[in-house]
């Protein structure tokens, strides 16, 4: 599996999987509710309703949960979920670089569940989406911050030389 991901490409993307299974990845909605709980029995993992509900209904700007969805038997199925909490997130575990393997533990999806028919790098695919789009968010609310910063620093000189 590519080592790099692209965070910005969960809308709906195809990937192809090592085996060739083709997949998209996309934000799931409330819809998918019902077959969020179906992949969760096929791979006879317990959740709760509240767990369920927590999968299909979240603030984006809190909480990312992505589905992986493949055609089976002609029809759209989820095939995978996970979902990571974004806030607030340790600036310091996520580097400006391209992300490492250490850092990537420390940010862990607290959700990961994979139809084990549906090919081998699934459960990587989209712990990769994951933690890059995590990665991407920290780094743009940091840039924020120092555009923030930045910005405001030369109207505080500016009055200091006025004063």
């Amino acid at each position: 599996m590519n080592s790099s991901f692209d965070p910005g490409a969960l809308l709906a993307h195809s990937y192809r999987l090592p085996g060739g299974e083709l997949v998209c990845l996309r934000l799931a909605r409330f819809r998918d509710l019902p077959a969020i709980a179906d992949l969760y029995a096929r791979s006879g993992l317990p959740c709760t309703e509240l767990e369920l509900a927590r999968l299909a209904r979240c603030d984006p700007r809190r909480r990312l949960v992505i589905c992986a969805t493949a055609l089976v038997e002609a029809a759209e199925t989820v095939v995978g979920v996970g979902a990571i909490d974004l806030g607030p997130i340790d600036l310091g575990a996520v580097d400006r670089g391209p992300l490492h393997r250490g850092q990537e533990l420390a940010l862990a999806p607290d959700a990961l569940v994979v139809d084990e028919l549906a090919g081998e790098g699934l459960d990587e695919l989209i712990y990769r989406a994951l933690v890059g789009r995590v990665s991407a968010i920290a780094q743009a609310r940091a840039g924020g911050r120092l555009r923030a910063a930045t910005a405001s620093a030369p109207a505080a000189a500016t009055r200091a030389r006025a004063a």
